[in-house]
């Protein structure tokens, strides 16, 4: 048998999975005009970035955004920077992953709706109460 060894690349910080809907604002793109407002649907989100479904094909890798999404933690207002971008092969819709460019700026409300989406501070029922998703106790 052989040793398997990466390639180098190692993810940051485990994804979470999600369904949220967020609006993300061009600030420095390639293609796409400063100020100009896009949907998103967030699908993954993690302490170091956000994967994101855009219906639109002009972001680009190295495209400066900036994201608003509201979650019951609180709001996440997040500069990124996209990673990459690939189609999803229905339509315009684009698969976005960026990075946070200031993940210290985030990491309050990221960190407490990762902890919410991997089952931290669950009762013995398997549900966290609301107060406790929060850090409220």
């Amino acid at each position: 048998m052989l040793d398997v060894e990466s390639e180098g690349y190692e993810r940051r910080a485990p994804r979470m999975p999600i369904s949220a809907s967020g609006v993300v604002r061009a600030t420095v793109c390639d293609r796409i005009p400063p100020g100009e407002r896009i949907p998103a649907r967030i699908v993954d989100l993690s302490e170091s970035g956000v994967g994101m479904l855009i219906d639109d094909i002009r972001p680009r890798p190295g495209d400066r955004m900036w994201l608003s999404a509201r979650f019951i933690e609180g709001e996440l207002a997040a500069d990124l920077r996209v990673a990459h971008v690939r189609p999803t092969g229905r339509g315009g819709a684009m698969v976005v992953g960026c990075s946070f460019i200031e993940p210290g700026a985030v990491r309050d409300v990221v960190s407490r709706v990762v902890a919410r989406l991997s089952g931290a501070g669950r009762d013995h029922d398997g549900i966290a109460t609301l107060r406790e998703s929060l850090g409220i106790d």
